[in-house]
Formats: structure tokens, C-alpha cells, sequence
């Protein structure tokens, strides 16, 4: 009798595509570590080959199923450079690969003590999407997906690490027996990524504020079929429009802000921020080690290897709120371009 095929063990690769839906086969370079087992979606497809009924009330004979796609959902750390090397055209966030099949555009600033890389949402047509080949490995099996966009999350509920959380969907391969690979990109088991102990965040010009939680996420409608008559049933995805918000709990000021725009160095007024719908500079910087800390900002500019948040952010929906006997606002921010046709909203940063 042969030993079973368990779960205890998993491995994750993830490749950028030169073409959109070509396979690009991860290697032992292009392992990407994550925290718990990989949820995978086993193959779905298009059409599943079904004809109905026979004249006598039983089912006919299907044909072959066409159009094979899955996904996965994925959990990881956010891990910036590895044995807290410098960034440089070949030092990577570890995320960096599924940040960019996010929708996202990753440019790298290289100047000694201000090395950074900075994660904008990508601009169409301007800016081509990057597609992955992307690999599970469990259960002895490898899940392959190619021609694969992602969606993502980013929570944190208390002094915790914060989970950058992974939809990801795309063509599917043929499931197949194989090994782990023995991936060499993984960080060092002494990388220790930054828990959400060490935040800091500004709302207009709001600095001191205590935080409880934070729930960004990315929005992207990315799950868009293309049917595919000529060949194979499914040509990909077609990404549509994003819609980035933080929901993020605070405590309460102890006094509410007297004027607009409704915010100043220890004070807010989230009920005339809301009601007025006035733009207003966001930043949370979390962490404070170089080359592990990140920062997600309202806006796209840099200054000296630093966010430089713009009023791009409004605040759409406030809730009074408590944790235990402590009153706390639960407030809802959306991030806005600065023009029509720009996207440059906000941006995640690694420094």
C-alpha cells in the first residue's frame, strides 16, 4: 500500500508573464512565502459539456468541458527586503510579485539611505498589466495558473502582523503530480515582518490618533471572462475599473474639530468631514525599520524617500462605535484621482 498524499507541507511561486496568458514557469528564484495553507479553487470551466436530455428523460452523453480556469485565495506577511538588504533593481519586497498582478506598477528609487519602492495603480492603456504564472504546490499535486490577475486586502485587527490577503484568478493548467520546489527567495526565518504595534497615522492634519484596525482594500473588478470560440473555450480576463477604500477604528477625540476643514493636530470632526466630503491628506506608516516598514498614502508623490500624501482622500461613511467602554469611530475613507484620467490615487510604499 502506498503512503497518502497530506497537506502538511505547501509551496508558492509566482512569475510575471512577458505575454499575457504564456506560461512563465516559476523557479527556485521565484518562491513567495506565505502564512497559511493556500486556498485553492480546483479547475471550473466555461461549459461543462452538458446536452440535456435524452426523448426518454435520462441524460445524454456530454461533450468534452472547455474554457478551464481557477484561484486561489492567499494569505501572506508583508516582508520587505530580504535580511534587510537595501532595495535595488534586484531587492524586492517579498509581495512584489503578487503586488503587481494586483494592478499595480512598481518603480524603485535607488538613492543610498532612501532606497524605496513605490506600488501606483497602473494607468490604461499607458501602462500594460501584469499578468502571473503563478504555482501551488500541495498535496504532492501543482495548481498552475497562468494568465492570472489578483485582487488585494490588507487587514490588521489590533497590535498584530498585518495579513496582506490574495484573490487570485486565471487559466488553469492541467493538475499535475510534482515536488516542492527548494525555493531560495524565501526570506530568513529571522525576517520578522512589522506588526501593526507601530503605526502611525495622519487624517488631514490629524497625527496623534489612536488606531484599533484597519481594512484597506483594493477593490479591482478583474473576474471578467473572455469567451473564446477559436481555441480552448477562454482567452483570459479583462480587468475593469478599482475602487480603493480604507474602513479604519479609531478612538475618539476628545473634542470635536470647530472648524474646516474639520481637522487639526489632536482634534476631528468626522460628521463635517463627511458632510462636507472635503479631500484630505491619509497616510498610516506602519513600522519603523528600514527596508521592512511600509506606508499606505493618499496620492502618489515622494519626497526625500518619503510618502508625500496629497488631498486625495474623503471620507464617505463614519460610525460611532466602542470597544468595551471606549468610544471609537469606525470612518471610511475612498481614495480619488487628482484629475480625470490620472491613477494616481494612492500608492503602498516599501522603505
Amino acid at each position: 500500500m502506498s503512503a497518502p498524499k497530506t497537506g502538511n507541507q505547501w509551496g508558492f511561486g509566482a512569475k510575471v508573464e512577458s505575454t499575457y496568458a504564456t506560461i512563465n514557469a516559476p523557479g527556485v528564484g521565484d518562491g513567495v512565502l506565505l502564512k497559511e495553507v493556500p486556498n485553492v479553487d480546483v479547475p471550473h470551466w466555461i461549459n461543462d459539456g452538458d446536452r440535456g436530455v435524452t426523448p426518454g428523460g435520462g441524460p445524454r452523453q456530454n461533450v468534452a468541458k472547455s474554457g478551464r480556469w481557477g484561484g486561489y485565495k492567499l494569505v501572506a506577511e508583508g516582508i520587505g527586503a530580504k535580511a534587510l538588504a537595501a532595495y535595488s533593481a534586484s531587492v524586492k519586497p517579498q509581495l512584489d510579485p503578487l503586488i503587481l498582478g494586483s494592478g499595480f506598477v512598481g518603480t524603485g528609487s535607488f538613492t543610498g539611505g532612501q532606497e524605496n519602492w513605490l506600488y501606483t495603480p497602473a494607468m490604461q492603456p499607458a501602462n500594460t498589466l501584469t499578468s502571473l504564472t503563478s504555482d501551488v504546490n500541495l498535496a504532492g499535486q501543482l495548481y498552475r495558473l497562468y494568465g492570472a490577475y489578483a485582487d488585494v486586502e490588507i487587514v490588521a485587527a489590533g497590535p498584530v502582523v498585518p495579513l496582506f490577503n490574495f484573490d487570485v484568478v486565471g487559466l488553469m493548467d492541467f493538475v499535475t503530480d510534482a515536488a516542492i520546489p527548494a525555493y531560495t527567495s524565501y526570506p530568513l526565518m529571522t525576517d520578522v515582518p512589522v506588526k501593526a504595534d507601530n503605526i502611525v497615522v495622519t487624517i488631514g492634519s490629524l497625527t496623534g490618533a489612536i488606531v484599533k484596525s484597519f481594512h484597506f482594500k483594493y477593490g479591482r473588478n478583474f473576474k471578467n471572462q473572455r469567451v473564446n470560440m477559436a481555441s480552448g473555450g477562454h482567452a483570459g480576463y479583462t480587468p475593469g475599473y478599482h475602487k480603493p477604500t480604507i474602513e479604519i477604528v479609531i478612538e475618539r477625540t476628545t473634542t470635536l474639530t470647530g472648524s474646516t476643514p474639520w481637522s487639526a493636530a489632536t482634534t476631528l470632526n468626522p460628521y463635517r468631514m463627511a458632510e462636507d466630503q472635503n479631500p484630505v491628506i491619509f497616510r498610516m506608516d506602519v513600522g519603523s525599520t528600514q527596508y521592512r516598514r511600509w506606508s499606505l498614502f493618499s496620492g502618489v508623490a515622494v519626497a526625500a524617500g518619503a510618502p508625500s500624501p496629497a488631498a486625495q482622500a474623503q471620507l464617505v461613511e463614519v460610525k460611532d462605535t466602542f470597544e468595551g467602554p471606549t468610544a471609537t469611530w469606525t470612518l471610511t475613507f475612498e481614495f480619488l484621482a487628482s484629475a480625470f484620467g490620472l491613477y494616481d490615487s494612492f500608492a503602498i510604499m516599501y522603505r
